[in-house]
């Protein structure tokens, strides 16, 4: 993977969001609550905003929510995509044990569902390691991407 300078300022500018700058209450902004049936699971995912989609994945036992007080800022300039991980919030588990790679699966195929090919990614926890296999399995769909605490 070559790193670029547009990376490097998308890095940082995603990284002064989430841990500098103040954070805004997301009461206000326009959302889409939407579902889609992925690979025999229905999938719960909100969007909000406009402009390259960027997905958000929150980490282990956490929700789409948790991403509420940073989604109004970043919906200014992205197209955000925040699902709620197989097995969590209002998403649909498989039985049997979490197996992240299935799971970047899952997340990759509602991608395409809702129309986006490639796109940029931050992952909390267990979404980073999620973030981690769906870049190991389709590494082109992947702009940039930002791993936090995997």
């Amino acid at each position: 993977m070559v790193v670029t300078r547009q990376f490097f300022c998308f890095l940082l500018a995603l990284l002064t969001v989430l841990f500098i700058a103040t954070p805004i209450s997301a009461q206000d902004l326009s959302t889409a609550d939407g579902s889609a049936e992925v690979n025999g699971l229905d999938i719960y995912y909100r969007t909000a905003g406009s402009g390259p989609p960027l997905l958000m994945m929150h980490g282990f036992t956490g929700a789409a929510n948790w991403w509420d007080l940073h989604l109004e800022r970043l919906a200014e300039h992205y197209t955000v995509i925040v699902p709620d991980l197989p097995g969590h919030g209002r998403s649909e588990g498989r039985s049997g044990p979490f197996r992240f790679d299935l799971v970047a699966q899952d997340l990759l195929t509602l991608m395409s569902e809702i129309g986006f090919s490639r796109f940029h990614a931050i992952g909390y926890s267990a979404g980073g390691i999620t973030l981690f296999h769906m870049a190991t399995i389709d590494p082109d769909r992947i702009d940039a991407m930002v791993i936090v605490s995997a």
